[in-house]
This record gives C-alpha cells, sequence and structure tokens, in this order.
C-alpha cells in the first residue's frame, strides 16, 4: 500500500487496502486445505515438509543434500499460488486506485516487491 500511494500517487484508503490483501491471500488458504488433504491421504509422516506442503513450487523439485540453501529457498518462493497471489494483488491494487493505474503496472510493481522480498529471505536463508 505505501509503495501504490507514495510512489504511484494511487491514494488508496487503508480500509481498501485491506480488503484488496485479504482477498488476494485467499489462494494461499487453498494451498494450505491442499497440504491438509495430502496429509491425510497417507503421505509419511517424516518426509511431510511443512515449508513446502503440496508440489507447487521449484524448492520442492531441488535436491537439498546437492543445491545450496540460496537457490532452495529461492526455488520455494517460485510458487504457482505465490504468483496468483501477485497477479490478484497487482490487480485488485490497480482497481482500487484512484489515479486509474493499469492492471500491468500493478502486477509489475507488486512482482518487484515480491522479488526483493524473495532475494532477501534467500540470502538470510544462506546466511
Amino acid at each position: 500500500m505505501a509503495v501504490f500511494n507514495f510512489v504511484l500517487e494511487a491514494g488508496i484508503p487503508y480500509r481498501q487496502a485491506l480488503a484488496t490483501a485479504f482477498y488476494a491471500f485467499l489462494p494461499r488458504s487453498l494451498l494450505l486445505v491442499l497440504g491438509i488433504v495430502v496429509l491425510f491421504l497417507g503421505v509419511d509422516a517424516s518426509a511431510y515438509d511443512l515449508s513446502n506442503p503440496v508440489a507447487s513450487n521449484l524448492g520442492v523439485f531441488l535436491n537439498p543434500s546437492s543445491t545450496g540453501k540460496f537457490l532452495l529457498r529461492l526455488g520455494a518462493f517460485i510458487d504457482v499460488f505465490a504468483i496468483w497471489v501477485v497477479i490478484l494483488l497487482g490487480m485488485g491494487f490497480a482497481r482500487q486506485s484512484k489515479k486509474k493505474i493499469s492492471s500491468a503496472t500493478g502486477i509489475a510493481t507488486v512482482a518487484i516487491l515480491y522479488a526483493i522480498w524473495a532475494l532477501g529471505a534467500s540470502a538470510i536463508a544462506a546466511l
């Protein structure tokens, strides 16, 4: 919200930004439900990874013993549900803006912020 209001001068009120964020993060709850279903289907509990409950990101397919921590964590950020949330956030904030920002600009802004977050978290994990 801060980037949209101060950099792009979108003029989004807090209540609308909060509602947009709540609706945009609904796919993450679907990921949790799928993780619970996978757990109940009989997956070995010792092999179950809470950070990757469903094989929806690249981190699941990387070998933890041969891949560095930075790439492993970065692969976990490249996720189908995360991309879905980024698109919904970008479209929602673009729609709520009083300046009428295009959806492409909104999605690109959220994607850049997500990439910065992913690189920072991966760098911290590598330390």
